[in-house]
């Protein structure tokens, strides 16, 4: 059963043209490889040409080579991932690219330390940083941080008390009403005239509004304005 291949659409006419000019003419030779100089800070540099984004080397096997099938994978000969060589290139699925890197020995197997070394390891973790321990020892920092904190301990937070999370107004618990007695009354009125509300509020331990409230109730009601005439009624 032939496969669909991974680009349903044909290939932009532009898209040699352009993968030439943006891409082969800065790339750099080293030995047999081309080496893509684009985005330095990726593995694989991605390449976008007439609404497609394909990665550096798969653009160069469609256009070099013919289409890529759904759900393979462009392998490198070379096992240099920037390499944009078309013969360099070829496809295969997942499982062959994995056990053409088990076959060529990249694969990284995890460290085993020994009873002995495990124990120097934990007595220097005073005095040493994971990543001079790892380097004095040829281990890999994550492990030396494994070997001392253990393989489930997590990373002890140093950057001080956590921040309360924020409650939103409507959620957070009011404080209780303030009880209104005489002596409070009359120590609110007597403040009133020669001190601040807020200053009052500190001094007597209640709220603003409280003060406020108290002084309301103690004014005098306005006068409702009358239009003469109506004796006074509406």
């Amino acid at each position: 059963m032939r496969r669909k291949p991974v680009i349903q659409a044909e290939l932009p006419k532009s898209a040699r043209a352009v993968f030439e000019r943006k891409v082969v003419a800065r790339a750099r030779r080293d030995g047999d490889c081309v080496i893509s100089e684009l985005q330095p800070s990726r593995l694989r540099p991605e390449i976008y040409i007439g609404g497609l984004v394909l990665k550096a080397h798969c653009w160069a096997y469609a256009i070099y080579r013919g289409n890529i099938p759904a759900g393979m994978c462009v392998c490198h000969s070379c096992d240099v991932a920037r390499c944009i060589n078309p013969d360099h290139l070829w496809v295969g699925t997942q499982l062959e690219n994995v056990r053409d890197m088990v076959r060529k020995g990249r694969r990284v197997k995890p460290q085993r330390l020994s009873p002995a070394l495990t124990q120097e390891i934990r007595a220097l973790a005073v005095s040493g940083t994971f990543s001079a321990i790892g380097r004095q020892y040829g281990v890999d920092p994550r492990t030396v941080a494994g070997v001392i904190r253990g393989p489930n301990a997590r990373r002890p937070d140093t950057r001080g008390p956590r921040l309360e999370r924020r409650v939103p107004a409507h959620l957070r618990k009011r404080p209780p009403a303030t009880t209104i007695t005489p002596d409070l009354a009359d120590a609110v009125l007597q403040a009133k005239g020669r001190e601040r509300a807020c200053d009052a509020a500190k001094r007597l331990n209640v709220g603003v509004s409280t003060i406020y409230r108290i002084w309301a109730k103690a004014s005098p009601a306005p006068e409702r304005p009358t239009a003469p005439g109506m004796g006074g009624g509406l």
